[in-house]
Order: C-alpha cells, then structure tokens, then sequence
C-alpha cells in the first residue's frame, strides 16, 4: 500500500512523468479502439472517456499540495534533516523569486539521502497560508516516502509559526501605540505579547539542541576547517574546554558553532551551532552562559553535554547587558545608577555603582585572570561605594611593602579625592590601574619592543605577566615579574602570526586558534596539542 501511495504522489508531485504516463496512456487507447475497429466489434472504450479522465487529473495538479502533503505526512517516515545550501533560480511565482534548498538527511537504514524542493512546492504541513522554509544551514523536522525520499514534507515547527504570528501582533501593537502612547490598552497588550515571545524563544532554543542531538552529527562530519577562534572557556575542575569558533564546512558555507573538548581524552564531545545574534559570556558551574541580544534572552547549557539549563524568569529574560566575570553575573543597565550583581554559586544579589561599571569592569583586563582573581577584583570593586571606602583602600595600597611598585599611582590617586564629597572620574581610573599592576604592564611593554608581535596569556596575583612574543618567525615565551624581571625562553617553533584566545588557570593556560587548541605550562611555556584543528577526522574515535 505505501509504495503505491508513493508512486501516486511521485506522479502527483512530477507533472512530466505524469503526463508521459498519460500521453501514453492515450495511445494503448487509440491502438485498442483501433483494434476493435478493425473487428467490427464496438470500442467498450470512447475516445470521450480519455477527456473525462483529464479533467479530474487536472485538477489534482492545481490542488497537489492538499492532496501529497496528508498522504507523505501519514504514510511517511520521520526523520531530521538540514537545509545545506539554497540557491535562486529563473523561476517566478506569483510575482515572487523561487528558490531552491538542497537538504540533506538519513533514512531509514542510515544512508544520507540528498535532495531538494522549490518554494514553490508548498511541501509544509500542516498547510497555511503564510509559509516559513527552513533557512540554510538550519535543520528541521520532516516525513519522506519510503519508497520514494525524494518525496517528502516540512513538518511545521509550531513554535516557529506561533511566533511569527506573535512578531506580527507585537508589530501591530507598536504601530498602534506609537500613534496613541497613552492607550494603556495597547501597553498592557504589548507586554503580554513580549512574555509569550521570551517563553517561546526558549522553547525554539532547546528544541534546537535536542534535534541536533538526534541528528548525531559530529563536528567533525560537517567542518572541514576553522577558520577563526571568538573565545575560550573551561570547567571549574579544567576537564572540559568550550571553543566558540567558526568553521567551513564541507559545502563551502561558513558557520559558528560551540565545540565542548574533554582535556583529558583529548576528544570533541559535542558542539552547538550559534548565530550571529548570540553571545558567549561565560562557564560557571559547569553551565554555559549565552545571551541573545536581538531577543534580550539569556540561555545556559551544560558545558559537556550541551544540554538545555532551565534558568529562574528574572535570569533569562535578560533585558540588562549581562557581563560575567568570575562567578558573578553583572546585570548592566544604563537606566539605573546602582546595577545588580547576581552571584551564581550561591543565587546571592549585591549593588554596584553604574560609574564602577563603566570605568573599572568594563575597561579591566579579564581574560588574563585566573577566576579566582576574577572574583577577588570584583569582590574589591563592590566594596568600593564611596569617597571614604575608595580613600581607605589607597592608604592600604601604601601601608602594604609588598605593593611598592602601586605606590606612586595610591599617592596621585589620594591627591585628586582629597576634599572630595563624591567618587570622581580619577578615582575609578586610578584604583583600576592599581588592581591591573599597570606599573609592571608598562615595564613588559617596553621590554617587548624589540619583537614583531606578542599576546598576553596571564597575569598572577603579584603582577607577573606571560606571554608570546614572536620575531623573525621565531616564537618565544616571556615572562615579566618582580622577582626575577623579564624572562625570554625560545620554543624552536616557526610560526606567521600570534592570532589565538587564552584562558589562564592555576597550571598553565590554554590556548585556542584556528589550528587546535593548545595547553602551555608555565614553567618553562611547553605546548601540548589537545586538538588538532587541521586534521579533525583523527580526533575521532570508533
């Protein structure tokens, strides 16, 4: 029964064959009646009977779509696929570009299945006036013939339909209220839409990974090279890297993904594919922090598996700027002159001048930071609220023996409060440069001249800075301290360009480019390759 469902819609769906079939079809008629003719027997068959069986084919060529769709959906197999490419081609319809998108998916005994539709087609079910294709690279849920793949139906994603409903309501809404802002009606709608939006948004984003995960493609299946690094992130116990990178794939396109890495397996373990509107901000706990900024959302995955992270309301609806730095969540709102700051570890809230924000945190070099110094910094800045907590803290810059190298910057920063009622501009600037050590930064900058480049990996508590410095080709590891000045080690490695993101932890550093990612001890700046970025196939394992 279902292979002669999928040839009736093969033949539905492909007016050619159909009509091949009909032409000849037509002429076994004329040679039968023919035939009688000859035997003086009367045709049981009228050349009229041909003419009545047009008609109803016809018709079924006008409607096809609400004749194929139901059966492909009833009679089909559900599986996943993804849009790989979509191209335009010289068609119009109803005054309107037809495009086509190749697509890609597995059957039912595991074999890649590649094929195509025109929007033109309408093969979405259910059927509804306004259609939504899946974009490229986008993957989506289908049912295709058995007998017959290369015939199949875009399952409607309800949550992407409903909110492209909503997105028309909000606009409306807006329309409206920009012409009456005091219509309180229209408000109170606006906001209802806005919650059902953000609710919606978060189901899209976890339905998102869990058909990935069905998809069971690996990263190494679709990129066929990295071609940037954005940033780099660990676990806490510094088992798991996060990489958020783009890549190439195997089609020629360009995309950006998260890859998870275990260090000690030295394996890929899974990957998320992200967007141009979405943000990494940070790993705490072992749950990945990712904010979209066009939808003002906040969204957490676990940092091995990828998985989706259920976030409390006041979190995921997210429309502050969120800032992570250590374990605490920076809720930066330029509406407000005191901004909360959220400690994820404990779910504790805690108060920071807008103008710490915007002259300390926001022009303070984090990533060279262990996160136990990212927390240590911000625990200091929250603690500075006013003139009398700022000018307490140079006078302890000056009372410690161990900080003589701050002492100049606590004395100038002591001069421009004195008399002061309120925390000026300087204050800030000055006490960030004191918490950076930006004596010792100066110093390893002018050591540093005579290379053709160099990057920062990290900075200790005390000061002391690492870094590589490449000349000539040649790459070295430098290391600037109070104790023992600067030091140069040469790696006997030749590379073009220092282009790679660090993280700093109590052992070493990782480092991430578009060749793999790499761990530095800082002893004596040995690098292992965890992942290598140019022979992907290798890290796989059977």
């Amino acid at each position: 029964m279902r292979q002669i469902i999928a040839y009736i819609v093969f033949l539905l769906n492909n007016p050619l064959a159909s009509a091949t079939l009909v032409v000849i079809s037509a002429a076994i008629l004329g040679l039968y009646q023919k035939y009688f003719r000859r035997s003086k027997t009367k045709p049981k068959f009228h050349a009229s009977a041909l003419l009545i069986l047009l008609f109803p084919i016809a018709m079924s060529f006008v409607f096809v779509s609400y004749i194929t769709n139901p059966l492909i959906y009833y009679f089909g197999v559900e599986t996943n696929g993804r849009v790989v490419s979509i191209e335009s081609i010289p068609e119009i319809y109803n005054e309107r570009q037809v495009y086509r998108h190749h697509v890609i998916f597995r059957n039912e005994a595991d074999e890649i299945i590649e094929t195509s539709f025109k929007t033109s087609d309408f093969n979405v079910y259910p059927i509804s006036n306004s259609v939504r294709y899946p974009s490229s690279g986008e993957h989506f849920t289908l049912r295709y013939m058995a007998h017959a793949p290369s015939e199949f139906v875009i399952i409607r994603d309800e949550t992407k339909h409903k909110l492209a409903e909503l997105y028309q309501e909000r606009s409306t809404l807006q329309e409206k209220i920009e012409f009456d802002p005091t219509e309180k009606l229209y408000k109170d709608q606006l906001a209802k839409i806005e919650l059902e939006i953000k609710a919606l948004q978060g189901e899209e984003k976890k339905d998102e990974v869990e058909t990935l995960t069905e998809l069971d493609y690996s990263f190494e299946d679709i990129a066929s090279e990295v071609t940037t690094v954005d940033s780099i992130h660990f676990s806490p116990t510094h088992e798991i890297a996060l990489v958020n990178l783009r890549y190439k794939g195997y089609d020629g396109r360009s995309e950006d993904a998260l890859i998870s890495i275990s260090l000690k397996n030295q394996l890929i373990l899974n990957m998320l594919p992200i967007d141009a509107f979405e943000k990494v901000i940070g790993v705490v706990d072992n749950k990945l922090y990712l904010h979209d900024w066009s939808d003002e959302h906040l969204f957490s995955y676990h940092i091995e598996t990828l998985e989706p992270v259920t976030l409390e309301p006041e979190l995921a609806n997210a429309d502050w700027d969120p800032i992570l730095v250590g374990d605490y969540l920076i809720k930066h709102s330029h509406s407000t002159n005191q901004n909360t700051v959220h400690f994820l570890t404990t779910e504790t809230n805690y108060e920071m001048p807008q103008d710490s924000i915007q002259h300390m945190v926001r022009n303070h070099d984090w990533e060279i930071l262990t996160i136990e110094q990212q927390n240590n910094h911000i625990e200091t800045m929250m603690k500075l609220q006013s003139i009398s907590d700022f000018r307490q803290y140079f006078n302890a810059i000056l009372a410690d023996e161990s900080m003589t190298h701050k002492h100049n910057t606590a004395n100038s920063a002591l001069f421009h409060s004195q008399g002061k009622t309120e925390v000026n501009t300087m204050s800030y600037v000055l006490t960030n440069q004191m918490l950076e050590h930006s004596v010792l930064k100066t110093e390893f900058s002018n050591q540093t001249k005579r290379y053709d480049s160099h990057k920062v990996m990290g900075q200790e508590a005390d000061g002391s800075l690492y870094a590589l410095g490449l000349k000539d080709g040649n790459l070295f590891g430098l290391k600037q301290s109070l104790a023992d000045n600067f030091i140069e080690i040469p790696l006997e490695l030749r590379v073009e360009k220092l282009d790679f993101e660090s993280r700093h932890y109590d052992d070493g550093f990782l480092i991430a480019s578009k060749n793999g990612l790499f761990k530095v001890t800082k002893d004596n700046f040995t690098i292992t390759t965890i992942i290598d970025f140019n022979n992907l196939k290798s890290n796989q394992t059977d």
